[in-house]
């Protein structure tokens, strides 16, 4: 973690800085799927949040915090399901900073099969609404535009994109089956494709992962992406209801 130190080091309002996290048991299609999700998904927005200091989430397996930072924001809370977005959140909003760096790194074991998978997904996305809620009710409280900025972002990012993008998905679908026809959605679905297709490769590129990650980012949009966002969209409306839920366990099979 020695890495993280010159960051800290030239920024004194610097709060944490935000590592890189790898799939470490790519070892099946559900896996190597999550493994570019990561690569792309994860890794590269927050490569581009750090410049303008304000990465969103210091991920749980790796990140390094300036202490008195975190004592002063109150440290770890546990009345959401994603403790480290809404931590990463309340050091934004006290006006600290926060930077990515790929250069400090760790292994995570995603979930192997698509029923852990739903249960990880599904705590993430209603954790972050629940940091998203939890902050705006503390902007109303004491308003300023570099809060207003980070609730703004992270509710676009964790709400809105996801509902756009499954209530898109769904039209489509439902055009090409009552007209047979894809020349009103098709172009823009190519183009969205053809978008998906050049962060892939310039991320892959930057990340030093192998190439073959690029053919299932064709796949992406309609399957393995497709799933996320229903899960997403199903996570909002369970919590805009305010619908019971638990933690949910992961079973641990080892990365080899």
């Amino acid at each position: 973690l020695i890495d993280s130190l010159p960051y800290f080091e030239a920024d004194k309002n610097l709060a944490a800085v935000a590592g890189a996290v790898q799939v470490g048991n790519a070892n099946s299609l559900l896996t190597k799927f999550q493994k570019l999700e990561y690569i792309v998904g994860l890794n590269f927005h927050k490569m581009a949040q750090s410049c303008l200091n304000l990465v969103t989430i210091v991920p749980g397996p790796i990140g390094v915090f300036k202490k008195e930072a975190v004592l002063k924001v109150g440290g770890y809370h546990t009345d959401t399901y994603a403790e480290d977005c809404d931590l990463s959140m309340r050091l934004l909003m006290a006006r600290y900073n926060i930077k990515y760096t790929g250069k400090i790194k760790a292994r995570t074991e995603a979930p192997d099969n698509f029923g852990q998978l739903i249960t990880q997904r599904y705590r993430w996305s209603r954790g972050m609404i629940q940091a998203i809620l939890k902050s705006t009710n503390e902007l109303t409280k004491k308003f300023t535009f570099r809060r207003a900025f980070v609730v703004s972002y992270m509710f676009m990012e964790t709400v809105i994109i996801p509902l756009i993008n499954f209530t898109f998905v769904l039209i489509t679908l439902q055009f090409a089956l009552t007209y047979s026809t894809t020349e009103l959605m098709g172009p823009f679905f190519i183009g969205l494709t053809i978008l998906d297709m050049t962060l892939i490769l310039y991320s892959i590129i930057a990340e030093k992962e192998l190439g073959s990650l690029l053919f299932l980012g064709i796949l992406n949009r309609l399957t393995y992406g497709l799933s996320l966002e229903v899960i997403r969209f199903f996570s909002i409306i369970d919590e805009i209801f305010r619908l019971p839920m638990k933690w949910g366990n992961l079973v641990r099979k080892g990365m080899n």
